[in-house]
């Protein structure tokens, strides 16, 4: 198997060479396209190697993460805020026996960002909710949306292909979300 920049012969034949002589003469380009290969990714591979020494030192970033007082916690805990915010076990009555039982979520602050991730990820804002809220536990399907919009239509998520012969996937079928 030939390595980028080399071109094995073909019937006792050098390709590279023939490729540049028909293109001097039917194209009048006179270049040499393996050797421009060979010269860019010598240059990539250049480029990698500066790159991998200026970047940052070995072993994990030191980052200071701010305290948010009573984050993070486990399920445990959660269920625990849960109990005692208040927030009775409702549930949403769609229609004769369908419902939804959303999920009480207090209001509560809380710290997101990877101080080892990528540079985007890496501040460490604080957010949370101002009042307590509900939130399903399982997204909604078309067929529970419909039932407060009957003319609702997910239509279609957009297919990314040569051949487009529909409009995309559709995603207007009762159980999708």
């Amino acid at each position: 198997m030939a390595l980028p920049g080399q071109v094995p012969r073909f019937r006792g034949m050098d390709q590279v060479a023939r490729r540049i002589e028909l293109s001097k003469l039917y194209a009048g380009v006179d270049t040499d396209p393996e050797s421009e290969f060979a010269q860019a990714l010598a240059e990539v591979k250049k480029r990698a190697q500066a790159a991998q020494a200026s970047s940052r030192p070995d072993g994990p970033l030191k980052r200071d993460v701010p305290a948010v007082p009573g984050w993070p916690f486990d399920a445990a805990e959660a269920r625990r805020i849960q109990e005692t915010s208040g927030a009775s076990r409702n549930f949403l009555r769609l229609r004769k026996r369908r419902a939804a039982r959303p999920r009480a979520c207090p209001r509560r602050l809380f710290s997101h960002g990877d101080p080892q991730g990528p540079p985007d990820s890496r501040r460490f804002p604080q957010s949370g909710s101002t009042r307590p809220f509900y939130m399903g536990r399982f997204e909604i399907t078309n067929r529970q949306y419909q039932l407060f919009d009957p003319r609702h239509d997910s239509r279609y998520i957009d297919q990314a292909s040569k051949d487009h012969y529909t409009p995309g996937y559709p995603v207007t079928d009762p159980i999708n979300p």
